[in-house]
């Protein structure tokens, strides 16, 4: 028999919009007075011969537990990453400047070179989506995601759970509960981010890019172009969760402590208390793991592992210099946005990029050898050779 009722406090809170039986209400540490999600009305002991294990209840909010339960609190080690927005901003750029002083022109830059070198226009679909589009968006971002880990060689614990996301968030987004936010080139999906939303929070839970715009930062973009949009609908919070990644610690102004509450009804037999002791034990053990970073060693071999044998298709190729403009008179100019030459999108954009130069200057030139390829635009070359 299970003497345990295992919960992720925080995706519970963001993507159900729910709080455990344990808990009667919540209320954010700074706003005690407002209510975000309540239990008390229906809330009633349903067993005394369970406890619950609540992992991740950010510190920034209170929960308030029924009577009826004693609490235990063990300190995790890992952190959560928010943005919490200032009342009296009107736009991105303040808390830009606020956040990262005199790196803020590197965050603009970003976005001013990625709208200088394509047509890009966003999109927040939020209350709102069609079948069709959001059917197209998921798939999309999947293979984004997927790519990227890839690359990275980790495992992605979201694309193990993709079905039952995609069953999920349709109905989220035409309910006002999640939004999907989109950047396009020419009307093309090149980044994407799927996000929760409770209340004037705002969880920007799963986001990933097309690899081939890697040099153009779409990490930061997609930041900065949500961040606009929270300041300007009155958020109080742009939620990044937890995992400790440099973006995260960049970008986030309120780094916060996660708990892990244990909690038991106070008239428990012997067998449940025994139960709930071990597990104390147990996580408190775990944490302590963690501190060590072992946690690291051993998602490192498993990442190993699950690699192992798996080849990476890697597009090898190396750029160098070109100057007998004359000679581009004798080759073929050629469309690289057909199937043929997709291969050439990544030294493309990376041209572009470097140039400050907008698509639409650029011509792609093929040359007598089929490996090689000589890119120019306003009196700018470059010769691409694939190996």
């Amino acid at each position: 028999m299970s003497f345990k009722i295992s919960r992720d406090f925080f995706f519970d809170l963001f993507e159900s919009q729910v709080i455990p039986e344990p808990i009667d209400f919540i209320v954010s540490v700074e706003q005690p007075e407002q209510v975000l999600l309540s239990n008390a009305d229906f809330n009633k002991l349903t067993s005394n011969k369970v406890y619950y294990s609540l992992k991740s209840i950010p510190r920034y909010l209170k929960p308030t537990f029924n009577i009826d339960y004693k609490t235990k609190r063990i300190t995790q080690f890992h952190q959560g990453y928010a943005i919490k927005i200032n009342k009296n901003y009107t736009c991105v750029d303040t808390h830009v400047t606020a956040q990262f002083k005199k790196k803020a022109r590197e965050i603009r830059r970003y976005v001013k070179r990625l709208e200088m070198c394509f047509d890009i226009s966003y999109n927040m679909y939020f209350g709102d989506i069609s079948q069709l589009e959001y059917d197209n968006l998921f798939e999309e971002l999947r293979v984004m995601l997927q790519e990227r880990f890839i690359q990275k060689k980790e495992i992605n614990d979201r694309l193990l759970e993709w079905d039952r996301l995609y069953n999920m968030f349709y109905d989220l987004i035409n309910e006002n509960k999640a939004s999907i936010f989109v950047v396009y080139e020419s009307g093309k999906p090149i980044s994407i981010s799927l996000n929760y939303i409770l209340g004037r929070f705002y969880f920007n839970a799963i986001a990933s890019y097309n690899l081939d715009y890697s040099k153009f930062g779409l990490g930061n973009v997609i930041i900065y172009k949500q961040l606009d949009w929270c300041i300007a609908n009155k958020f109080t919070h742009y939620e990044m969760g937890r995992g400790d990644y440099d973006y995260k610690r960049r970008w986030s102004n309120q780094i916060y402590t996660l708990d892990h509450f244990l909690v038991i009804p106070k008239r428990s037999n012997l067998v449940t208390i025994l139960a709930f002791k071990i597990e104390g034990f147990k996580i408190q053990f775990f944490e302590f793991l963690r501190s060590k970073k072992l946690n690291l060693i051993y998602n490192k071999i498993k990442n190993n592992l699950h690699f192992l044998n798996k080849k990476e298709d890697v597009l090898e190729y190396h750029v160098s210099a070109f100057k007998d403009a004359k000679a581009l008179e004798l080759m073929e100019v050629i469309n690289y946005d057909q199937n043929d030459y997709l291969k050439l999108n990544k030294p493309v954009n990376d041209f572009l990029f470097s140039n400050s130069v907008h698509k639409s200057f650029l011509k792609v030139f093929k040359t007598p050898n089929k490996l090689e390829f000589v890119l120019a635009a306003k009196n700018k070359f470059q010769k691409v050779t694939f190996l």
